[in-house]
């Protein structure tokens, strides 16, 4: 190959890597811009998952206020449960002996619905039927009118405001599994976040080694040059 030839392989093998380093340029760019877009989406996803994480710790201080009125209500009436069975075998109306039967299966739920308190207005006169042992008996007694005096409606009042405040969050909650699905979203943002900089990396130490190419093939121009100007001074 003559020095024209050779020179000119080298300066279109110079234009082909300047043309890749342009390419790869261009790419980096886009993967930077790609970058960007991505950690915004990813900034965005992370305050959604924090809000989510929010509701969940509301509705779990929710939950425990619930039950806990819900156990100061059971812990009220539950321990009447013996003298309902009794009241059971003493009365003789049907409505009134299924609402005690209620009582005794269902505590709490039969006294939220409870409007007139009749079973605790019937355990009254028959309250020495029920229980024999006069200390128990007026033990009993002060739980009864505890009840009928109104000390529980407040709680009542409470106890239904959260459980509509529960039921509308485990509502919302299992429209979609919006924790899992956030979950996803942050980890596939994250993995295509390390791939798209991976890619950079891998771009960036190509192009770094078409300029070294470049450089190399101007320094085989030069030689090339030299090496003909010795041979023409030497003629």
């Amino acid at each position: 190959m003559n020095i024209i030839s050779e020179n000119k392989s080298k300066k279109i093998e110079i234009e082909e890597n300047k043309s890749k380093i342009l390419d790869i340029k261009k790419e980096i760019e886009e993967k930077k811009i790609k970058i960007e877009d991505k950690k915004k989406e990813l900034s965005k996803v992370k305050d959604m998952a924090k809000g989510e994480k929010e509701k969940m710790e509301e509705y779990k201080e929710l939950k425990k206020q619930f039950k806990k009125i819900e156990n100061e209500i059971y812990s009220t009436i539950a321990p009447l449960k013996r003298e309902m069975r009794k009241l059971e075998k003493i009365v003789t109306d049907k409505k009134l002996k299924k609402q005690i039967q209620e009582y005794i299966e269902f505590p709490v739920k039969t006294f939220l619905n409870d409007s007139d308190l009749n079973v605790f207005r019937e355990s009254i006169p028959n309250i020495e039927k029920i229980e024999k042992n006069p200390r128990k008996r007026e033990k009993i007694l002060r739980l009864i009118e505890y009840v009928l005096d109104g000390n529980l409606e407040d709680k009542k009042k409470e106890y239904m405001a959260y459980k509509e405040k529960v039921d509308s969050f485990v509502i919302t909650s299992r429209e979609e599994n919006k924790e899992g699905i956030i979950k996803r979203k942050i980890d596939n943002l994250q993995s295509e976040i390390i791939k798209s900089e991976e890619k950079i990396k891998n771009l960036e130490t190509k192009n770094d080694l078409l300029q070294k190419e470049i450089l190399k093939s101007e320094e085989d121009i030069i030689e090339i040059l030299e090496k003909d100007l010795d041979v023409k001074v030497q003629e």
